[in-house]
């Protein structure tokens, strides 16, 4: 099978993973929180909310948390983020340490939301300090995802 081909296949799954758990959230057990009742996915980077948006459409009412300018390894969470880690019916995380505060910030929160985490699904670039985190940098890995 090409790489091409098993790419093709990742993106097709990875899409309807995405797809399907926001049509079981949407459609049982929702905290209702969303516009329309539709299910809430609190995001953590932008790159990774970008791909939400895109992916769900109007299905979802999606929360990004950090500013597209702002530095996640930076970042201080906001109690606004924890409220909205705690209404979430679906978190989506970048991965690697690009978001490591969200652990910390999701327990604090008391959310039980089903976690997504983007770097799971892609083939990461080796760095020197082991794997490079920033999968958003290779268009490939977006269309993995």
């Amino acid at each position: 099978m090409s790489p091409k081909l098993l790419r093709t296949i990742l993106t097709f799954f990875i899409g309807c993973a995405l797809l399907g758990a926001l049509a079981v959230l949407a459609g049982c057990g929702t905290n209702g929180d969303g516009d329309g009742g539709r299910p809430a996915a609190v995001v953590t980077t932008a790159q990774a909310a970008d791909l939400v948006r895109n992916v769900a459409g109007e299905r979802a009412d999606v929360t990004q948390i950090l500013a597209a300018n702002a530095d996640p390894h930076e970042y201080e969470p906001r109690p606004s983020d924890a409220e909205a880690l705690a209404n979430a019916d679906l978190i989506v995380r970048s991965g690697g340490d690009v978001d490591d505060w969200l652990d910390q910030l999701v327990e604090s929160s008391g959310s039980d939301a089903p976690e997504l985490t983007l770097a799971d699904h892609v083939h990461l670039i080796a760095g020197e300090d082991g794997e490079d985190p920033h999968w958003w940098q290779d268009p490939r890995n977006a269309v993995a995802v």
